[in-house]
Parts: structure tokens; sequence; C-alpha cells
């Protein structure tokens, strides 16, 4: 396996412990675009990257330093599969471009008690069980603002929960543990 291969293995590992369930959808669809797509038609490089790039930074306001280097490394790389030739110049004004700089939030230290109460409403809600009242009563956008306030081990219990990963008594194991 190449020294490439093993990169892209780690930025999907990475990408996969931090993205929401929502965003590792949208790479299902996009892989499954791209696998279709593959049969003689060229891939709008640039305009992908700066779809996922976008999507990321909406979803997560790139508050999380790897979850921007590895959107950054996506950029690179896809770059330099669909264009060899590409300078290290025109490499960094793309990844810049696509990826741009932001200073990440401070962090508040959430109660305990109500950070739980928000994982719940969270999960409720990504899973389809939050009901009509419930979602009314929350603030427009929560979904983003509750996402970039949990902290980075709970965003991975989130994901692995929602993919099926762990069942739900070990979820709420490692939720307790981290707002304890």
């Amino acid at each position: 396996m190449s020294g490439s291969d093993d990169e892209a293995k780690k930025i999907l590992n990475d990408f996969l412990k931090t993205a929401s369930p929502h965003e590792i959808k949208e790479l299902y669809r996009l892989l499954d675009e791209r696998k279709k797509s593959r049969v003689g038609v060229k891939v709008d490089v640039q305009n992908l990257a700066k779809t996922m790039s976008k999507q990321i930074e909406e979803q997560l306001g790139i508050s999380a330093l790897n979850t921007k280097r590895m959107a950054r490394n996506m950029v690179i790389q896809m770059a330099r599969k669909y264009k060899p030739e590409i300078t290290d110049r025109e490499l960094a004004q793309i990844a810049n471009n696509m990826v741009p700089e932001r200073k990440p939030e401070s962090s508040i230290k959430i109660p305990a008690d109500i950070l739980k109460t928000m994982v719940m409403q969270f999960i409720a809600y990504s899973s389809g069980n939050i009901s009509a009242s419930e979602k009314r009563n929350l603030p427009q956008g929560w979904e983003k603002k509750y996402w970039n306030s949990f902290p980075q081990e709970i965003k991975i219990s989130i994901a692995a929960y929602l993919n099926g990963d762990i069942n739900k008594r070990d979820f709420w194991n490692r939720v307790n543990k981290q707002v304890l």
C-alpha cells in the first residue's frame, strides 16, 4: 500500500470520527455520484471540493482543527489526483480558497444536565423521533449550535450511535463519562 493510500485512509478515518450523521450521508452520496460519473465523464474537482468544504463549514463551522486539516488534505489530494501537474503555489491557492482560515471559537463549559438534554434532543431529531411540539420550541438553527457546542468526544459518540456502530447503552455510558 502506498503512502498516499495510507494518508487517504487516515483522512477518511478522521472524517468518520468527527463527522455528523448528515455529513456521513453526504459523503456516501458523493461517493455514489462519483462512482456513477466515472464512466467517461470528467469530474469537476474544484466544484466538488468547494461544495464539500462549504458543507463542512456550514455544519461544523470548521471549529475542530482536525476537521479543517482533513478538508484541506482532501482538497489537495483531489487536486493532485485530477491535475498531477499542479504547482505547489496553485495547490496552496486552491486549498486556501476551499478551506478558508478561521479562528476557533472559545469553548464554554456546559452544565452536565443541560448537555445531556441537548444530546437527547439532537439524537431524537437525527433519528426522526422528536415530537412536533418539541421541535417547534427549539430556536432556529439549533442543530448547528448544539453540534458546535458538543465536545469532540460526544460528537464521535453521536456519530457512532447514529451509524449503528454502538448500541444505546454504550452510547449513554460514553456520554455520561464525558459530561461528568
